[in-house]
């Protein structure tokens, strides 16, 4: 019979705890609200203490006032908690939340056998005028007044948090000035880079034709004959490495995060998710599709540069780590892209279904290369490409004019 008493308790009181579920978050809300508000003030107190201290001291500052026992490690920080202790519980939005989480808690634990009279107790030391909580619709107001009071103390902690962020990021990276001489060594880099990647461009298409291009091209000619290839990819790896930038201040933004809070880094498993989801995309695409769009695979390739990048770790023994790092982020994106163009290219005029955007009016003496298909041209010679997918090389004056098509 006894027994039967017993698990008559056990089972009322598990109905009870779990009809009262929502109290028990809503008291929990209030424990969070103290060590929020507790974390802004002790933030504000000291501005060299990292952020996993002054979360310490709050948590161990909010079970001092709630007679909650300390682990070993929680003791060793009790001595500095008491310093402020006193000055922290001046706070009316501390000391209001503590006197609703003791009345809070006496009327939870009302409907148990815990004892609730010990919690009041507490609550009349703060403030002889208070009231006990009657009813559950008291109980739900306070909790949905302080709910909302918690999420803004919440929004102040992480403003905190990002400001000393900031802060430490704006020392850690120097700022760039820039002059005139910078803007002058840019626009030559520039034009080295236009000139390199006009070689490259026509060097390796015309070399899979077996064409070897420094007998028919001048210095200007790898330039001019290409611009029309060469800009949008310059467009696209500026625009690539301006998000690569965004990425690396962000990357020290949550390193600098992950030092202060003393917390590992945790890969992210959706980014991997979408990484192999669009490895994946690209290689059912390519498989389906007659002819290759290489510019598929380049953020690949990007994405795998940047995570290779991200694992050595000789860059913090280099002065300027960061420069050198963008620069050869830039040269890095300008070679990926360019090379995806160049195999676009070189597989469009293997394929069947190449044809020229311009049209090619010759002179008498070279109608035979009419049914010829234009490539290019530069300074000197013509290049077309017969049906058996053969170059062929024209003097410029074989031709009386070219023209785009409609």
């Amino acid at each position: 019979m006894s027994m039967l008493k017993s698990l008559y308790g056990r089972f009322k009181s598990f109905i009870i705890i779990k009809g009262y579920r929502k109290e028990l978050k809503g008291i929990i809300e209030h424990k969070s609200l103290i060590i929020s508000r507790a974390f802004i003030l002790i933030s504000n107190m000291s501005k060299t203490r990292s952020i996993k201290d002054n979360s310490d001291l709050s948590e161990v500052f909010l079970k001092l006032i709630v007679d909650e026992e300390l682990t070993s490690q929680e003791d060793e920080l009790l001595e500095e908690v008491i310093v402020f202790k006193d000055e922290l519980l001046e706070d009316e939005l501390i000391t209001k939340t503590l006197v609703n989480y003791f009345l809070l808690k006496s009327f939870y634990n009302s409907f148990s056998n815990a004892s609730s009279y010990s919690f009041f107790e507490k609550a009349t030391r703060i403030d002889n005028n208070i009231l006990r909580i009657e009813s559950s619709e008291s109980f739900k107001k306070i909790c949905k007044v302080n709910k909302n009071k918690l999420k803004d103390t919440l929004n102040k902690c992480q403003h905190i948090n990002a400001e000393r962020v900031e802060r430490e990021k704006v020392k850690r990276i120097k700022s760039i000035t820039i002059t005139y001489e910078h803007v002058k060594y840019f626009i030559s880099l520039l034009s080295v880079l236009f000139l390199i990647s006009g070689f490259i461009y026509n060097m390796f298409l015309f070399r899979s034709f077996n064409v070897n291009i420094s007998y028919y091209f001048t210095i200007s000619d790898y330039l001019s004959s290409s611009l029309n290839e060469v800009v949008p990819i310059f467009i696209i790896s500026f625009i690539g490495i301006f998000y690569f930038m965004l990425g690396r201040l962000r990357k020290i933004g949550l390193e600098i995060h992950e030092e202060l809070c003393d917390i590992s880094k945790q890969d992210s498993w959706l980014e991997k998710l979408v990484m192999i989801s669009y490895v994946i995309f690209t290689i059912v695409i390519f498989v389906n599709e007659e002819h290759m769009n290489y510019f598929l695979f380049a953020p690949i390739v990007v994405l795998l540069y940047t995570y290779l990048l991200n694992k050595f770790t000789f860059w913090k023994y280099i002065k300027n780590a960061q420069k050198a790092i963008y620069f050869i982020s830039g040269i890095m994106f300008l070679l990926i892209y360019l090379s995806a163009s160049i195999l676009n290219k070189i597989d469009y005029l293997n394929s069947e279904n190449y044809e020229s955007k311009s049209f090619v009016k010759y002179k008498e003496e070279y109608k035979m290369f009419s049914n010829s298909k234009f490539i290019s041209a530069n300074s000197k010679y013509l290049f077309v490409l017969n049906k058996n997918k053969e170059v062929i090389i024209l003097p410029l004056n074989a031709i009386d004019y070219i023209r785009s098509k409609k």
